[in-house]
């Protein structure tokens, strides 16, 4: 006969080995979970990875399009990054080689005592610095003004400087077309002054060969040249035959004014034509005499309408 006690302990043995597996299975599938979950997170930390590389992609892509210089260092000046513009400007090949440098070889070498001693005390300072410079091409070596904005980026918890950007713009064109309408203004200028001074000694032609240049105001060494060029220029052009110099309107004749007068009509005897000085007051007359101006050749009338009459009347003798 079989023995009842040893079918029980068999049946004992048999549950707990049962349980034992029961056990096992459950640590695994335990296990098996803790590494679903672990995946899971693993997953989404990826997810997240990929998630912040397009972004940087997508921005990198948007910096690279703009037009201006944008870069970005360690603090303590190692390029990290120059979007594509600051590469063209700062005359470099690619984002390795744009890596390879550090902040102070955009500048010229005689130029960093200053960026040391006011661009970036005024960056440790403050935080920023913003104003025009020059930068440094470093293909040709060509200096280049700019408007240049350097900055920090600090940490938001413990607010030490973690990275240094810059946004610059190249004032290239700017400069040279701000010296071009510099240039023009000034071209302007002497254009209004050259129409001034004709203005200021008019020649006025009464008949086919008689001039009048009527003067008012003071006559001081510029116009007195500009009435000398003026009256040439014009018994050349005009082929004139007499030139009449009013001095009606001529607040002062002194000296000077009376070698200006006479040398003016030495100049015109020169040119073949005559000379007739108008607007002769008795003061003026007597000024003439005390200066001991000699007017020899030189004929003389007390008004304009007389001097103009006068020649009109010599120009009919000499056509009889």
């Amino acid at each position: 006969m079989d023995d009842p006690h040893k079918e029980t302990s068999a049946h004992a043995g048999a549950d707990e080995n049962v349980e034992a597996l029961q056990r096992r299975v459950a640590e695994l599938e335990g296990a098996l979970a803790e590494r679903d979950r672990a995946l899971a997170g693993l997953r989404l930390e990826l997810d997240g990875l990929r998630a912040m590389e397009r972004e940087q992609q997508l921005l990198i892509a948007i910096l690279d399009q703009c037009s201006d210089f944008i870069g970005l260092a360690t603090p303590d000046g190692h390029v990290k990054y120059l979007n594509d513009a600051g590469q063209k400007m700062m005359g470099i090949d690619g984002d390795e080689a744009a890596q390879r440098t550090i902040v102070p070889d955009y500048f010229h070498p005689e130029d960093l005592p200053f960026v040391e001693a006011n661009i970036l005390s005024e960056l440790r300072k403050g935080g920023r610095w913003a104003g025009d410079y020059r930068f440094r091409n470093m293909k040709t070596g060509a200096l280049f003004p700019v408007r240049y904005t350097v900055f920090s980026i600090n940490d938001s918890e413990t607010g030490e400087p973690i990275a240094l950007a810059s946004v610059t713009q190249d004032l290239t064109e700017q400069k040279r077309a701000q010296a071009e309408q510099t240039r023009l203004t000034e071209e302007l200028i002497r254009a209004q002054a050259m129409a001034l001074e004709l203005l200021s000694t008019p020649l006025i032609p009464i008949s086919d060969d008689v001039v009048v240049m009527p003067l008012i105001g003071t006559v001081d060494s510029r116009r007195a040249q500009q009435v000398m060029e003026n009256l040439m220029q014009g018994v050349v052009s005009l082929r004139c035959h007499t030139v009449i110099l009013d001095i009606t309107g001529v607040s002062t004749v002194d000296s000077a004014v009376a070698d200006a007068l006479l040398r003016a009509a030495k100049g015109v005897s020169l040119l073949g034509a005559r000379t007739v000085l108008t607007g002769i007051s008795p003061q003026v007359a007597q000024t003439l005499v005390g200066l001991g101006i000699d007017l020899h050749g030189i004929i003389t009338h007390g008004t304009l309408q007389s001097g103009i009459a006068w020649a009109t009347a010599e120009k009919s003798r000499r056509a009889r």
